[in-house]
């Protein structure tokens, strides 16, 4: 479990030096599809280990920057040629 742990705050620390670039094109979309792996390894932990306040810190963590960076994303100028997948995908965020 702690390895999955480490995983999920990998992929977040990821995700926050993407955001950091963010208004280069595609960075936007590469950290939150890194913020989305740190959610999918930490959600199920969460659910399983409900008292354990680590595993909640870094899931409520992970949230809270996944909701940072898309309450910025209106900031920055849209990609031009993006796929129809990444723009379907994108959207949803929205």
């Amino acid at each position: 479990m702690a390895l999955q742990i480490d995983l999920g705050e990998a992929y977040r620390s990821l995700a926050r030096c993407r955001a950091m670039s963010a208004r280069q094109p595609g960075q936007h979309f590469a950290a939150m599809e890194n913020y989305g792996k740190a959610e999918a390894i930490l959600r199920p932990l969460a659910a399983r280990e409900p008292r354990n306040p680590a595993i909640q810190r870094n899931l409520a963590l992970t949230y809270k920057l996944m909701g940072d960076l898309q309450s910025t994303r209106r900031a920055f100028p849209q990609p031009g040629n993006v796929p129809p997948q990444r723009r379907a995908w994108e959207a949803s965020w929205q």
